[in-house]
């Protein structure tokens, strides 16, 4: 996998851990709740985006190779 690319991947997985765990603090009022767990399935998704992504540059260069 494409270092810088699964760096990124890691990266939006750990922000998507914070923003769930800033979430789930006490007396954190609900509406900032929901919020701060959409940040983080956002983030989820954007790192699963980037494993996609690395993934098909390496598919990419190997059909590419003699």
């Amino acid at each position: 996998m494409p270092k810088k690319t699964e760096a990124k991947a890691a990266r939006c997985r750990q922000l998507s851990s914070d923003y769930q765990a800033r979430a789930q603090m006490p007396g954190v009022p609900e509406r900032r709740a929901n919020l701060l767990r959409n940040i983080s399935r956002s983030y989820r998704a954007l790192a699963t985006q980037f494993e996609m992504l690395a993934l098909y540059i390496v598919q990419e260069k190997q059909s590419r190779a003699p």
